[in-house]
């Protein structure tokens, strides 16, 4: 799996896989959002402001859980 780079101020890249969401922030870091659909990630890849949506319907979601990303675990999303 592997981030695709997006126009951004906030965010600097994307992936999904396995309902999981994989947000990478201009500082670095990589956080994870689960139970992510496809159809919510693909909303936010099309959105006109990435980093405002993402908060509004994603960061902010209760149904959605939200943990900083282990950059130790062999599976470690790289930005392509």
């Amino acid at each position: 799996m592997k981030l695709e780079p997006v126009q951004s101020t906030n965010i600097k890249a994307l992936a999904h896989e396995d309902k999981t969401l994989y947000v990478q922030f201009q500082s670095g870091e990589v956080w994870e959002y689960t139970p992510v659909p496809v159809q919510v990630y693909e909303e936010l890849k099309k959105a006109k402001s990435i980093g405002s949506h993402f908060h509004k319907w994603i960061r902010s979601n209760s149904a959605y859980k939200g943990k900083k990303h282990n950059d130790a675990t062999p599976s470690s999303p790289s930005v392509a």
